[in-house]
């Protein structure tokens, strides 16, 4: 992993299998998605006034994900 993709550490057996980017046309909210054998895990970072940065972490079970739809 990078600087940029700081997350808490893995659990035993757990392995990334994915890594992906994604940013909004203004650049001052992009989000890190990390796609484990076992998790979603998701980073939030905001830029804030140009220069202070705001993170937020989510981690979703892929046990607990029922059905996704493709359009």
């Amino acid at each position: 992993m990078d600087n940029d993709t700081r997350f808490p550490a893995l659990s035993g057996g757990e392995v990334i299998v994915g890594k992906y980017r994604g940013r909004e046309r203004s650049q001052l909210n992009k989000a890190i998605v990390i796609v484990t054998n076992f998790r979603l895990l998701i980073r939030w970072k905001a830029t804030i006034c140009g220069c202070v940065n705001r993170s937020s972490y989510s981690s979703i079970i892929l046990d607990s994900i029922d059905r996704i739809d493709e359009t």
